[in-house]
């Protein structure tokens, strides 16, 4: 069985930021951490919608 990798928020964090800063490609950053495009852009909405409450 296959187990599901848990991601810490930091960790999120920092691929979203990475992402929004586009100075990489999704693809690429899909291949360098070894997640998938959908779950980057679900960071990225995560990441903006807690940012935005900030202020």
């Amino acid at each position: 069985m296959i187990s599901r990798r848990k991601f810490s928020p930091k960790f999120k964090a920092k691929v979203a930021l990475e992402a929004i800063k586009e100075q990489q490609s999704i693809a690429e950053l899909c291949q360098k951490y070894e997640i998938s495009p959908a779950q980057i852009g679900q960071w990225k909405q995560l990441f903006f919608g807690e940012c935005i409450e900030c202020f």
